[in-house]
């Protein structure tokens, strides 16, 4: 999985790195992704939202928008047990999974 040209998220072919598909709108400038090491990948966006996505399709199993204000969100998440820890602006935000 990656953050393409336009800001699409891509996912790669392992084998030999050709694009098994692309999203269609564009995610942003930056996005931090935690992957589960096999085919699920959580990308946090510079607008705010929260994908889930799986291998076999670009459309995600679940979105949730953390934010409403246009705030960078720079710093990477931090996945513990069942809880995902995230910076927003100024604040340290516990989501449990």
């Amino acid at each position: 999985f990656g953050l393409g040209p336009g800001g699409v998220l891509l996912c790669l072919q392992a084998s030999d790195l050709r694009t098994q598909w692309t999203t269609q709108d564009s995610l942003g400038h930056y996005a931090s992704m935690i992957t589960d090491g096999r085919s699920r990948v959580l990308t946090l966006t510079d607008k705010g939202g929260l994908y889930l996505h799986d291998a076999a399709s670009p459309r995600p199993l679940g979105f949730l928008q953390l934010t409403a204000e246009s705030r960078h969100l720079l710093a990477h998440p931090a996945l513990v047990g069942n809880r995902l820890y995230l910076r927003l602006g100024d604040k340290l935000v516990c989501l449990e999974l």
